[in-house]
C-alpha cells in the first residue's frame, strides 16, 4: 500500500493541483495573519471589547483554525498513500468541519445579539451580557466538537474491506467514502442549512425593524435617536456581510458533497474532481475574508489594525481606547464607514 503508483490519476491534472495548492496556501497565510490580528486587537484595545466582538473573536478563532489546518488538508493531494489510511483521512475532515460549523453557530450568536440591540434596545443591557455570550459560544463549540468527532469515535463505514477496495479502485479520501450519507445529510448539511435559515431570518427581522424605526421617528427625536440607530444598523450590516461571504463560500462545497448523494453517482470523473477542489478553495477562502471586512467596515478595527502594525494613523483612537477602558457599556460602540 506504500507504492500506489496507479493512484496518480486521482490528481486529474498536475496543473490543476498546483494551482489549487497555491491558492490554498495563500488563503492559509491570509487567514492565519488576518484572524490573529483581529483576536489580538480585541485583547489589546478595551474599546473593542463589546458583546458583538465576543462573537467576532469566536469567528476569528474558527477561521484561524481553518487556516492552520489547510496545509494538512492539501497534503492529501500529494501523499496518495494517506488516501487509504483510516485515522489521517478521518482527521482531515474533522479539522475542517469542526471550526467551520462552529463559525456558523457563532454567526447565530452574533445575529441574536444584533436582534436584541435593534428590536429590544431598551432591554439590551438586561438581556445581553458577557456571561451569556461566552456561555453560548462554549456550548456551541462543545456541541459541534462532539458532532464533528463522531466519525473518529466509530461512527464511520471504514472497514478492512473498504481499505482494500480503496487501494484497488483508487478512491480518494472523500467524505462519502468514510461516513454514511445520513451523517453527511444530518451532521453537515442540516447544521449548515439550519444555521443559515435561522441567521438569515434574524437579519431580515433586524433590517426590517431598523427601516421601520427610521421612517417613523418623529422630527423632535431625530437628533437624539437616529445616530444611535444608524450606528447599530451599520454594525448589523457588517455582520450580515460576514454571513453573506460565508454563504458564498459554503454553497459550492455543499453542492459538491450533496450532488453525489442525491444523484447516487460516484462522481469520480476528472471534471467533478476539479470542481470539488475549487469548491474547497471557496469553502476555505471565506476564512481569509472576514478580517478584511472588519477593517473595511469598522473604523475602530481599522485603527486597531494600523496600531498593531505600527502605522500611526489616528492618535484619537488611542485616547478613545484608554477612555473606554473605564467607561465601557455592554452595548456595541461601533463607528462604521459606508
Amino acid at each position: 500500500m506504500k507504492n500506489i503508483t496507479h493512484c496518480e490519476k486521482l490528481d486529474s491534472s498536475n496543473t490543476t493541483v498546483i494551482l489549487v495548492v497555491i491558492v490554498d496556501v495563500i488563503i492559509a497565510v491570509i487567514a492565519i495573519f488576518g484572524n490573529s490580528v483581529v483576536i489580538w486587537s480585541v485583547i489589546r484595545f478595551p474599546n473593542l471589547r463589546t458583546n458583538t466582538n465576543i462573537f467576532v473573536v469566536s469567528l476569528a478563532v474558527a477561521d484561524l483554525l481553518v487556516g492552520i489546518c489547510i496545509p494538512y488538508y492539501v497534503l492529501f493531494y500529494f501523499h496518495i498513500s494517506w488516501t487509504c489510511e483510516r485515522t489521517p483521512c478521518l482527521l482531515r475532515y474533522f479539522t475542517v468541519l469542526f471550526p467551520t460549523i462552529s463559525s456558523m453557530f457563532s454567526n447565530i450568536g452574533a445575529a441574536v445579539e444584533r436582534y436584541v440591540a435593534i428590536i429590544h434596545p431598551l432591554s439590551y443591557h438586561r438581556i445581553m451580557n458577557t456571561g451569556w455570550a461566552v456561555k453560548s459560544i462554549v456550548i456551541g463549540w462543545a456541541y459541534v466538537g462532539i458532532v464533528s468527532a463522531l466519525p473518529l469515535m466509530g461512527v464511520n463505514v471504514w472497514e478492512a474491506d473498504l481499505q482494500i477496495e480503496c487501494v484497488h479502485k483508487c478512491k480518494e479520501c472523500d467524505l462519502r467514502y468514510i461516513v454514511k450519507p445520513i451523517y453527511t445529510l444530518l451532521a453537515v448539511s442540516f447544521h449548515v442549512f439550519f444555521t443559515l435559515i435561522i441567521t438569515l431570518g434574524l437579519y431580515y427581522c433586524i433590517f426590517r425593524e431598523a427601516w421601520r424605526h427610521l421612517k417613523n421617528i418623529p422630527p423632535v427625536g431625530v437628533n437624539a435617536i437616529i445616530p444611535s440607530l444608524k450606528r447599530e444598523t451599520k454594525t448589523s450590516r457588517m455582520m450580515g456581510l460576514v454571513l453573506g461571504v460565508c454563504l458564498l463560500g459554503l454553497t459550492p462545497y455543499l453542492i459538491a458533497i450533496m450532488y453525489p448523494i442525491i444523484k447516487l453517482e460516484e462522481g469520480d470523473n476528472n471534471s467533478w474532481i476539479v470542481y470539488k477542489r475549487w469548491a474547497v478553495c471557496f469553502y476555505l477562502g471565506k476564512s481569509s475574508v472576514n478580517p478584511l471586512i472588519y477593517g473595511w467596515k469598522n473604523r475602530d478595527f481599522r485603527e486597531a489594525f494600523f496600531r498593531l502594525l505600527k502605522i500611526d494613523r489616528n492618535k484619537e483612537f488611542y485616547s478613545r481606547s484608554d477612555a473606554n477602558q473605564t467607561h465601557r457599556t455592554s452595548m456595541p460602540m461601533f463607528t462604521i464607514t459606508n
